[in-house]
């Protein structure tokens, strides 16, 4: 038997070189390189972080910025628990800023809503309403100067057999777009 081995030493020697290399070396390269890409990325993790520390003073203000933004948009939004709350408010105001007017409500009614994010929706109002040139005027002016703001879309209005004497009564449509948070 030993003529037999030493008859295969070379081979013997050339297959436990290569069960080194596969089942040993490839291994731990494959480990360290791992290990490199993992320490890689910890250091790109703390120079980021080192980054935000040195930009805190900025980030600090940026945020006190955006709270400040944020408290002025609270004055433009309607605020209700749900959607059928929101139409009875923001109706309700539409209607008495037109009433004001001296103007007759022919129809009111909402189109629909657009989710603008999580819990703001943009909400579209359509009238139709009648009266003269001053009730248009005033009930105009009346709606723009709403609190929450209310965006005139659309406004149109018409009058049979207009003069140079602006008198009569005027038929008038306009589209709202209103914003409500949830």
């Amino acid at each position: 038997m030993l003529i037999n081995f030493a008859k295969y030493k070379h081979y013997l020697i050339i297959i436990s070189a290569l069960m080194l290399v596969n089942y040993l070396i490839i291994p731990l390269v494959e480990y360290t390189d791992e290990q490199q890409e993992s320490l890689t990325l910890l250091v790109k993790k703390q120079t980021k972080v080192e980054s935000l520390f040195q930009r805190e003073e900025f980030l600090n203000e940026s945020l006190q910025e955006s709270s400040n933004r944020v408290k002025n948009y609270e004055t433009v939004l309607f605020d209700a628990d749900n959607d059928e709350d929101f139409k009875l408010i923001a109706q309700s105001i539409i209607e008495k800023a037109i009433m004001t007017g001296g103007c007759t409500i022919e129809r009111i009614g909402f189109k629909g809503d657009t989710p603008i994010s999580a819990n703001i929706k943009r909400w579209q109002l359509e009238t139709r309403y009648r009266g003269d040139i001053r009730c248009l005027v005033s009930t105009t002016r009346a709606i723009e100067s709403l609190t929450p703001y209310v965006k005139i879309f659309s406004y149109n209005f018409n009058h049979r057999g207009l003069t140079k004497v602006v008198d009569g009564m005027f038929n008038a449509q306009m589209t709202f777009e209103i914003w409500s948070k949830q």
